[in-house]
């Protein structure tokens, strides 16, 4: 309407400056050029003047805007009576010759011819013409009223979508017959009068068009419209229904369009959702039913819907103030996780029972106060994909859920707890504030695995027993992330600050460590250890002391006690630790002392990526000492031992050779 109403006006205008110009150069054979040269300037196109002759009471111009498109106006004006009777005939043949003048690409043409009458004052135009335009036949009765259309009266025959299309430069998306009947008799505000027919028919999307632009994949889709609308005083009622082999769309209702009041009801009936893409950019897939009401005015509108999405019970309440959602209450109930999943095009990582409900006020924008309460029952993760997609070495256990979250929203503030109950882990939060204003978060925690040796397919070693740590989660400008831990009867901190790592050890006890670990608990101490490491650089490093060590009774010690060599384990040591860690690769030196004796191993190699360790273990018992020597995998490494310095009599070959073979048995089972 603003385009014709525009349209329409300029034309005036252009007539009136004819008209003035034509009277102060009636004498002037120079008056085409004039009138083509201001036209060019005006509207920034190269057009001809063909013909330009105004008289006293008659109009006949003839131009060409551009070589295929073609304007002539001819008619009569009375000065006297102050109006104005012309027609109009409009060839454009070339649209794309005019894109300097609509500022946007065209293609095709098309024609349309007729008449407007009016007075000078623009008080009241009559219009009336008809047109081919994308190969239609199109009558048309336009009443405009202080350039403000009033009466619209129009016929639409047969008009063809893909030509449409292509006059708009916009892709072939589908096909169809496009028929409407109008008879707007007045179209006044409060005094509506007429009615609307719409149907399109013989519809087919483009399934090439839309897989190239969308990348959708459809079935063959042939579909048809349909519109109805009366309008009468303040009201339009109205009936439309879009129905295809993929989806059925249908409303119904009444609309008061000033002011605005809608009471309405839509349903939905999508069988497959790809189908939308083009519309809500989401590459979905399935089916959906869907209705709802639409009622209220602009200060309080009312949205609602109802929804099986994913098997669920969906209800959904929206309130708008002008345009601007105000309240949203919501309930969700049953919906399948495996669904949701396979709709939106995700891997199926678990099932599981969804439940939602929620009521949001929203005060003012990006501001909210309410709660969101979610849980999820009967979650049971697939395993069989997680270990293929993570490259698990050993298979994920089995792992049943339920997950139960309560938020509430206060201002820009979310404050959320969560209570995660596993066959795998636990996780208790007690609160999690999130700032949607800085995108801040502050958490507590606390984690539990109840039987460590569910972790193998992380871990890749088998472990024994359980543990909980607890902490806290910042996030702000900085990453924190901290983490404490009762463990073997020590204790175990973990601070996490951006990309520096630090973890301490305190009074941690090597026999319950090995226990934990299941390596033959030889050794009984306490161990203090600070690890130091940098995620970004890969590299840091460790130390550690041991204090009041004793070996346990194993049958390497027995023989070197049996051949008084040494007692082993009325030795108390103490010793430390140091290690350079940079990324998979540790270089690790160890020194235990006793009054009598010494363990000690420098340049102890670790490769944690190849699992591979190179290592030579001194034993020194009062003057007399061997080598023991690891090397190849950290799990089953060879173990050789060199004790020629302990052959002394003629029995040290029978020494030799148990010593040898206990003391390779031992070093064997702790790998």
């Amino acid at each position: 309407m603003k385009i014709l109403k525009y349209t329409v006006l300029s034309l005036l205008i252009l007539v009136a400056v004819f008209f003035f110009v034509g009277i102060f150069a009636l004498q002037s054979n120079t008056l085409a050029p004039i009138v083509e040269e201001q036209i060019n300037k005006n509207l920034n196109i190269n057009s001809k003047v063909k013909r330009f002759v105004v008289t006293i009471n008659s109009i006949d111009v003839d131009i060409d805007l551009t070589p295929h498109n073609n304007i002539k106006i001819a008619g009569i004006f009375s000065l006297g009576d102050w109006n104005f009777d012309i027609n109009y005939y409009i060839k454009l043949l070339a649209l794309n010759e005019l894109e300097s003048l609509t500022k946007t690409k065209l293609n095709g043409q098309f024609k349309t011819d007729g008449n407007v009458k009016g007075d000078f004052d623009l008080k009241q135009i009559l219009i009336k013409g008809k047109s081919d335009v994308a190969k239609s036949a199109t009558d048309y009765d336009v009443v405009l009223t202080d350039l403000n259309p009033t009466k619209i009266v129009a016929s639409v025959k047969d008009l063809d979508i893909p030509t449409l299309l292509y006059m708009l430069n916009r892709p072939r998306y589908a096909s169809a017959k496009l028929n409407i009947d109008a008879n707007f008799k007045n179209i006044t505000p409060h005094k509506l009068d007429g009615y609307l027919k719409l149907t399109t028919t013989n519809g087919v999307f483009n399934q090439t068009v839309l897989k190239k632009d969308f990348n959708v994949t459809i079935p063959y889709t042939t579909f048809n419209t349909n519109l109805k609308a009366n309008l009468k005083g303040d009201d339009v009622v109205y009936t439309f229904l879009f129905d295809s082999n993929l989806a059925r769309l249908s409303s119904n209702g009444k609309v008061t369009p000033d002011p605005l009041k809608l009471d309405v009801k839509y349903y939905a009936k999508i069988k497959n959702l790809s189908l939308l893409k083009p519309v809500t950019k989401a590459d979905l897939q399935g089916s959906i039913n869907a209705n709802g009401i639409v009622k209220g005015t602009k200060e309080s509108l009312n949205v609602t819907l109802k929804s099986d999405i994913a098997k669920s019970y969906t209800n959904i309440k929206i309130n708008l103030k002008d345009f601007q959602p105000k309240n949203i209450t919501a309930s969700i109930k049953h919906l399948k996780l495996q669904k949701l999943l396979w709709m939106v095009k995700q891997p199926h990582y678990t099932d599981g029972d969804f439940n939602l409900k929620a009521d949001i006020d929203i005060p003012e924008q990006n501001k909210f106060k309410g709660y969101v309460k979610t849980s999820v029952t009967d979650g049971d993760l697939d395993t069989v994909y997680l270990t293929k997609t993570y490259q698990f070495k050993h298979k994920m256990p089995s792992t049943t859920y339920t997950l139960n979250t309560y938020s509430k929203l206060q201002g820009t503030l979310i404050d959320t707890n969560i209570k995660l109950i596993s066959s795998l882990a636990d996780l208790n939060v007690k609160s999690a504030k999130f700032d949607i204003k800085d995108a801040s978060l502050k958490s507590d925690y606390t984690a539990s695995v109840k039987n460590l040796d569910r972790l193998y397919f992380v871990t890749d070693k088998h472990l024994r027993g359980g543990i909980t740590a607890n902490g806290e989660i910042k996030k702000d400008k900085n990453l924190l992330f901290t983490s404490k831990s009762d463990i073997a009867k020590g204790k175990l901190n973990l601070k996490l600050l951006n990309d520096d790592l630090k973890i301490t050890l305190n009074g941690m006890q090597t026999k319950e460590l090995l226990h934990i670990l299941i390596y033959p608990e030889i050794f009984a101490s306490s161990i203090d250890a600070d690890i130091n490491y940098n995620l970004k650089q890969q590299k840091g490093n460790a130390k550690a002391k041991l204090n009041n060590g004793h070996f346990v009774k194993n049958q390497a010690f027995d023989l070197l006690k049996q051949y008084n060599i040494i007692d082993m384990y009325k030795e108390e040591f103490n010793g430390d630790v140091d290690a350079r860690i940079k990324q998979e690769k540790i270089l690790a030196s160890m020194l235990l002392t006793s009054k009598r004796s010494h363990i000690k191993t420098t340049n102890t190699y670790i490769n944690t990526k190849t699992q591979k360790i190179d290592s030579t273990l001194n034993i020194k018992a009062n003057e007399d000492d061997f080598d023991i020597r690891l090397k190849g995998d950290i799990a089953k490494p060879t173990v050789s031992v060199n004790i020629q310095k302990l052959i002394k009599t003629k029995t040290s070959r029978e020494i030799q050779k148990k010593a040898k073979k206990e003391i390779n048995k031992l070093f064997k089972k702790m790998f």
